[in-house]
């Protein structure tokens, strides 16, 4: 299929609505001043952390200045008086009131903290996504490569300068970058050499706009042929067979469209960041989200909430190996 979109908004939202319910947790957005909490009765009190993840039994307590911001599923919840919060009250008093974005975006935000917020909730959704074909890689399905892949260069590319990059596998190993047309298995472009990464202007090959392509990375030893293609199909000698479709510049318009809401202008520099990550992923522009994400990383290296965000994004991908670098 030759669409402008590989996987269209609609198939994004039903992919969300088929996994398993989330446990219910609460994740802590942001402090200020001194608080606390108990997790369940007869623990200890202890200070809250920012990107930490509580369950229905625990009891928020705020001292006289401090405040906190708490996102319950697609909710979000600000606490700024003093006292004691039992956080099953606040699950079961829980606001209405926030727009539609919002709520999703909350919804994006807590999904990716609660999904890694430990090996057992991280090895489950990564679990989840295998179970799946991924948007973006042909015949994903969990299985086991020779070469992985570290950045989602795949979905809907713009035609620019795109930056291939994947794992080193040995001291010993040649890299064999292709290009290949989806529909025919023709080759666009090759390129074999021993870096672990290459940049490619797309708009210097013969890619025509809605049309489906995959790149691929095998491995080739010293010494080996260096020229000619693979006779078999290995799996264990190269990446997976990551698709995109070259698309135009739409990226500027929903950006531009973003950038113009309510919600968007209210919203911090962390925020608005994540936002506009939610919102070029939904669209299957996972180059630029991944993009988006690794500059609020950049600004806020030591946010534990930006991090969890990313490696549950790059788990989406398909990324396992990247996503636990992360974490």
């Amino acid at each position: 299929m030759n669409g402008r979109i590989l996987f269209p908004l609609a198939f994004f939202y039903l992919l969300v609505a088929a996994l398993p319910a989330q446990s219910d947790q609460f994740v802590v957005r942001s402090i200020t001043g001194v608080v606390n909490c108990v997790e369940h009765p007869g623990a200890d009190q202890h200070r809250l952390v920012h990107g930490q993840t509580l369950g229905l039994d625990a009891v928020v307590s705020l001292s006289s200045g401090a405040s906190v911001h708490l996102l319950y599923k697609d909710q979000s919840i600000s606490l700024e008086e003093a006292g004691n919060y039992p956080l099953k009250t606040l699950a079961a008093d829980r606001s209405k009131e926030s727009s539609s974005f919002l709520r999703r975006f909350f919804n994006y935000v807590y999904e990716g903290i609660v999904n890694t917020s430990g090996p057992k909730q991280i090895e489950k959704y990564h679990e989840q996504y295998l179970t799946q074909s991924s948007g973006g890689i042909k015949g994903f399905a969990g299985a086991d490569y020779g070469v992985t892949i570290t950045q989602p260069v795949m979905g809907n590319l713009i035609p620019q300068s795109m930056a291939f990059e994947w794992f080193s596998a040995g001291d010993s190993i040649l890299y064999d970058f292709q290009i290949i047309d989806y529909q025919t298995d023709g080759l666009i472009f090759k390129a074999l050499l021993r870096d672990t990464s290459l940049v490619v202007n797309l708009q210097q090959l013969a890619v025509e706009p809605g049309r489906k392509y995959y790149w691929v990375v095998w491995q080739k030893r010293l010494g080996e042929t260096t020229l000619g293609f693979p006779l078999a199909d290995d799996p264990y000698r190269r990446s997976p067979k990551m698709e995109f479709v070259v698309s135009g510049m739409q990226v500027q318009d929903l950006a531009m469209d973003l950038k113009a809401t309510d919600e968007y202008k209210n919203a911090d520099e962390t925020d608005r960041s994540l936002m506009l990550a939610q919102v070029l992923e939904e669209a299957n522009y996972p180059a630029q989200a991944n993009q988006v994400l690794l500059g609020a990383l950049e600004k806020e290296p030591g946010d534990p909430l930006i991090r969890k965000v990313y490696a549950a994004f790059l788990i989406r991908q398909g990324l396992w190996e990247a996503a636990q670098r992360q974490l």
